[in-house]
């Protein structure tokens, strides 16, 4: 009725997804009982809808339909609001809804837009190139998330365009960080984010099982790929350095399979090393240290070579000299501290497999593993090698009280251990 009393011609508007037809004849309101969010051009003009429901009716989102003024591969929400910002910032953040803009809007964040329920397109990247020289991506940490940031690589693949991914714990999005957060803690998240390329590079690692032969494999026929598709030469030598040395392979045998050679499976197996793997407590404690620069501070305390064997001493120290800079962790660097390719593939995956520690008490975390260390220490004292030089000895000797002393205050060591670990049965998790 209102489009009849403006005299504007209702074919037009159901051209335009304002009205549907009726089944049994008739329009109805399209956007009905939805709270609708205005789609404009880049000069503000409205263009489109979306509409959300504001209960459980599905579909949850409706967005107008394409038409000759509304092309969704081409429009991206919000950026008549945010071209200026855009340009004083010199980047865009692009999310996946249009709430996601509106908390960062309402945060003081104008550099953002939103895809209009799609994926990002080439047009879209044009569209952002006139007003930003680089551009972050924020979508969900779910699995839909993580696809649509790996599309969103495909589409920016030949790195002319800087792209960076700002990532959220998992279950949040822009509007629950930042009320639980604040802004402080989001412009924090945005520094921290990684290139686009590092961060598909870093899930692949996190699903494959790089200490195998297999996985290596794996995670090279879908890197090399998209190394070829990088323009910059130098970036591209750089991520084959970074690459090789993480997967501890040849980097002859990966610049070989970007260059389109067959490469043999053979080749992708390390020479034969002494392999020495740690202990999950020494895992658990190398994770947390790269994780939180706090437990790298108390390691630091007791001493890296009290709390780890000789082998991981190395790793342990430049990961604290690293920490001490306040810059983020190299990893390429410390990982260069280790000399098995096998064990430096598998501390490669440890590293970057740190998802799990988000929600965990470091501070329990580290106690247990200092405590779990220590009692290790002390079984591999010789107490039956003490006992049995003892048993051949003059209990006049002074070599006789000496190992009674030494047994005596490993008992006592050992039972005070025993009881900082009954009390620390409260478990890691905060």
């Amino acid at each position: 009725r209102h489009l009849e009393m403006k005299k504007i011609p209702l074919a037009s508007a159901e051209t335009l997804g304002l009205i549907r037809r009726k089944e049994g004849g008739g329009y109805y309101d399209t956007f009905r009982n939805r709270l609708l969010f205005t789609i404009s051009d880049s000069q503000g003009r409205p263009i489109g809808f979306g509409g959300r429901v504001l209960d459980d009716t599905l579909p949850k989102y409706i967005n107008s339909p394409e038409s000759p003024v509304y092309r969704k591969s081409e429009v991206l929400f919000g950026v008549n609001l945010a071209r200026q910002a855009m340009r004083e910032e010199g980047a865009a953040i692009v999310v996946e809804g249009y709430f996601d803009h509106l908390a960062l809007y309402q945060a003081g964040v104008r550099h953002a837009v939103a895809t209009c329920g799609t994926a990002l397109t080439g047009e879209h990247l044009k569209l952002l190139q006139r007003y930003a020289g680089k551009v972050y991506t924020l979508f969900d940490s779910d699995s839909a998330g993580k696809k649509a940031t790996s599309r969103a690589m495909e589409l920016f693949s030949d790195g002319a365009v800087p792209v960076l991914v700002i990532e959220l714990p998992a279950g949040d999005d822009p509007d629950s960080f930042l009320k639980k957060d604040g802004t402080g803690a989001f412009a924090e998240r945005v520094t921290k984010a990684r290139p686009i390329f590092e961060w598909f590079f870093r899930q692949l690692v996190q699903e494959t099982n790089v200490g195998t032969v297999e996985g290596k494999v794996s995670v090279v026929e879908e890197l090399a790929p998209r190394l070829k598709k990088l323009s910059n030469p130098v970036e591209r030598d750089l991520y084959l350095k970074e690459i090789a040395r993480l997967l501890g392979i040849n980097e002859r045998v990966l610049s070989k399979k970007v260059g389109g050679a067959a490469v043999a499976v053979a080749e992708y197996s390390p020479s034969r090393e002494k392999k020495k793997s740690g202990t999950s407590t020494e895992d658990m404690l190398l994770a947390l240290m790269g994780k939180y620069p706090e437990v790298a501070g108390k390691v630091a305390e007791y001493g890296a070579a009290n709390l780890f064997p000789v082998e991981f001493v190395p790793v342990a120290e430049a990961i604290i000299a690293q920490t001490r800079q306040g810059h983020d962790i190299d990893w390429g660097l410390i990982l260069d501290q280790v000399g098995s390719s096998e064990e430096r593939s598998r501390l490669a995956a440890l590293f970057v497999n740190d998802v799990h520690l988000d929600e965990i008490d470091f501070q329990k975390a580290f106690e247990q593993c200092r405590l779990t260390r220590e009692r290790a220490l002390l079984k591999q004292n010789d107490v039956k090698a003490l006992q049995r030089e003892l048993s051949g000895l003059d209990s006049d000797s002074e070599r006789y009280w000496e190992i009674l002393r030494t047994l005596e205050q490993l008992r006592t060591r050992k039972s005070q251990l025993n009881i900082d670990r009954e009390q620390g049965r409260g478990g890691v998790n905060g």
